[in-house]
């Protein structure tokens, strides 16, 4: 069972690196600031997303929600938070949560797959 997040979508601007996006979600005790190409990218400000972390292949709809895979690089507490890093193709995913339970889900080298649908 993975982790399970209703997040709005705060801000999607672009990038210093051509053709791809920044995008920021808050999730209640979590946020999430990732990296995505523009080409993949579903979300625009203001939506309401369902992001979902597992380490399963989680249940998806093809050509409507992004899926990928990718590694946790790193993971550190940072004040009252756990800031976790995952790279998927190289890009970014920053998870800081306040939540006991997201921030357990994650070990070093996870290899965990990100669903993002709106």
């Amino acid at each position: 069972m993975g982790v399970n997040l209703r997040c709005n979508v705060i801000k999607v601007s672009e990038s210093k690196i051509p053709n791809v996006y920044l995008i920021s979600m808050s999730c209640d005790e979590t946020s999430i600031q990732m990296d995505i190409h523009r080409s993949v990218n579903i979300v625009r400000e203001g939506d309401l997303a369902e992001v979902v972390i597992d380490k399963e292949v989680p249940t998806y709809i093809e050509g409507r929600d992004f899926v990928a895979h990718g590694y946790v690089i790193s993971k550190k507490k940072v004040d009252a938070s756990v800031r976790i890093y995952v790279s998927i193709w190289g890009y970014l995913i920053v998870i800081d949560t306040s939540n006991k339970e997201v921030a357990d889900f994650f070990n070093y080298m996870d290899k965990v797959y990100i669903k993002i649908s709106v």
